[in-house]
């Protein structure tokens, strides 16, 4: 009898020692990082903070806010400091000179966020819109921004508005500064005039594999967009959201 309460005390000895162990097993996921969660994020937005800042001619930013029925809108962000941020844009009406307020901050992710008013908010303004259907929705475009991950030297983030819509910010150059209104906003306005009898923008001629194919030209200023409709025969519609920098344009194919 005494030899079984004996060995029932080495059981229950045994037995505390291993749940003591199981205690400070580091396998709890919060001990896979040097930091806590929270220094994690604040590093997280300081990194995102010097980034921003880094680059000695800001970031240019293409933006396609929806290309099934928008064109590509060109923006260039200075990041003068923690919170302020001048930027200039071939859409709506910048003033370069302008410095506005932005804040990096924690959603759902590290979020940028533009947060007094410039020229970005005049692409998700719904009362300023390209025409009578987009009323109430603008162009689509939003001022926040999801922080996703940098790719080399760029900075990818995705749309609040749209989480499908990757936008990547690139370095900017001094010519980029230079030639966003003097080349990229005469591309759109002399360049494509909504003039039918010009018509060399009236009609578009791909050549594929030595197939050339004819299509009627249709293009919407506004918008920035081009619905193309085969003259030869069976060849299916397209449409073309458009991109316009330097002394070319761009044709974006979106959808068959």
């Amino acid at each position: 009898m005494k030899k079984n309460k004996i060995n029932t005390y080495q059981l229950l000895v045994a037995l505390f020692l291993l749940i003591l162990s199981s205690c400070q097993d580091n396998s709890d996921p919060d001990l896979l990082f040097e930091d806590t969660p929270t220094v994690r994020i604040e590093k997280a937005i300081k990194e995102l903070e010097e980034s921003l800042q880094s680059s000695e001619n800001g970031w240019k930013m293409t933006y396609f806010t929806d290309n099934t029925q928008l064109g590509g809108y060109t923006f260039l962000f200075d990041f003068i400091s923690n919170s302020e941020v001048k930027m200039d844009s071939d859409f709506g009406t910048p003033d370069a000179s302008k410095v506005s307020l932005y804040d990096i901050t924690l959603g759902s992710t590290v979020k940028l966020t533009f947060t007094t008013k410039n020229v970005i908010h005049e692409l998700s303004d719904g009362a300023n819109s390209p025409d009578s259907d987009l009323v109430g929705q603008g162009y689509r475009g939003s001022f926040e921004f999801l922080y996703f991950k940098k790719e080399g030297e760029d900075i990818l983030f995705k749309s609040n508005r749209d989480r499908d819509n990757i936008i990547r910010f690139t370095k900017a150059t001094a010519d980029d500064w230079t030639n966003l209104t003097t080349q990229n906003k005469a591309m759109l306005n002399d360049n494509i005039p909504n003039k039918p009898l010009k018509s060399v923008f009236r009609n578009l001629t791909i050549e594929n594999n030595g197939q050339i194919t004819v299509y009627d030209f249709s293009f919407n200023k506004n918008r920035r967009f081009a619905t193309v409709t085969a003259i030869t025969k069976d060849v299916a519609k397209k449409t073309l959201a458009l991109e316009f920098h330097q002394h070319q344009m761009d044709l974006k194919l979106v959808q068959e």
